[in-house]
């Protein structure tokens, strides 16, 4: 019997909770951010396609070219260079995370 009693203690306990107007609130609250979030891994989303994927080779090298340039006069500019040369090397890609 005392199983029976500590199953209904917390039914009683759990009821009182629900009962509540800020409780129920906080209820409906959870089980509608629990449902979105389901709902939005059930829901495929379309894969957008990036239109500057396939000149990012040019636009890095471009890039790279640039910062080496600057590089040059920069490091140039210090007191005791002489002549310099900079290469600047870039890790390039998509990453998908």
């Amino acid at each position: 019997m005392n199983s029976l009693d500590a199953g209904d203690s917390l039914k009683h306990k759990f009821l009182a909770l629900i009962v509540g107007k800020k409780s129920r609130l906080l209820v409906v609250l959870g089980i509608v951010g629990m449902s979105l979030i389901m709902l939005s891994s059930i829901i495929p989303t379309g894969a957008k396609n990036n239109p500057s994927v396939g000149s990012s080779d040019q636009f890095s090298q471009e890039y790279v070219t640039q910062l080496e340039e600057r590089m040059t006069n920069l490091v140039g500019q210090v007191q005791g260079v002489g002549r310099c040369e900079v290469m600047v090397t870039a890790e390039t890609g998509v990453e998908c995370v």
